[in-house]
């Protein structure tokens, strides 16, 4: 009877370690800090509607059970980063951490709101898997519905790939959704993400676990820690 009941629990344990095991399951959130650029004196705000594409945000980045945080807006008051005509420029500003707001707390992905970028870009980052991105106002203008859940994936360590209903695909050749009933698994199921791409965002350092999965692992373990004891008693 004794066997039986550590076997059980053995099992038990296994498959609770095992369904945490997979994030795409669980997942977790992200927090982003907003920040419109705006001119010194205040005036002639970038994004000036504060537009974040929140649904299709939501709606791409739950096919990995991701949930993203927007944090209160905040605004830089700085005519100098309103607008980009290099790259370097664009690194200056990124490395600029005492003037350009970055969050404080470094699991919080900063992304700031610009007139323009280089070459006419929708967005930017600084480094895949970093916490600097940068969105122009083209995004809105053009209806890149995507844009910010993209430029998310490069912040969450993923690259570009080279499929057409796929997020990660170039904003040169990615088809666009023109209704949020097109974002996968819906309609046409663009936006896609594949599970590999899913497994690499959920162990982002910047995806904070729901707590149901921090519960599940403390409960597999004290289950293990049980059939232990029970072994040395036996």
């Amino acid at each position: 009877m004794f066997r039986i009941a550590r076997t059980w629990l053995q099992l038990a344990a296994t498959a609770l370690l095992l369904l945490v095991a997979t994030p795409a399951v669980f997942g977790g959130s992200i927090s982003v800090l907003p920040i419109q650029v705006c001119k010194t004196d205040g005036s002639d705000c970038a994004n000036s509607g504060q537009e974040l594409y929140s649904a299709y945000v939501t709606k791409i980045w739950a096919q990995a059970s991701l949930v993203v945080n927007f944090l209160p807006w905040a605004t830089l008051n700085n005519t100098g980063y309103q607008n980009f005509g290099t790259i370097p420029d664009e690194t200056a500003f990124f490395n600029d951490t005492a003037n350009n707001g970055i969050s404080g707390n470094a699991q919080v992905i900063t992304m700031w709101f610009v007139k323009t970028l280089t070459g006419g870009d929708y967005g930017t980052v600084d480094v895949i898997g970093g916490r600097k991105v940068m969105i122009a106002d083209v995004t809105f203008t053009s209806n890149r519905y995507d844009t910010i859940a993209h430029e998310l994936g490069h912040n969450l360590g993923l690259s570009h790939g080279n499929t057409a209903d796929f997020l990660m695909n170039s904003g040169l050749t990615r088809t666009i959704p023109t209704v949020i009933g097109d974002v996968n698994p819906d309609g046409a199921k663009l936006d896609k993400l594949s599970a590999a791409e899913i497994t690499t965002v959920n162990s982002s350092t910047y995806v904070v676990p729901e707590p149901g999965s921090i519960l599940l692992i403390s409960g597999g373990l004290g289950i293990l820690a049980l059939v232990r004891k029970m072994k040395k008693s036996a």
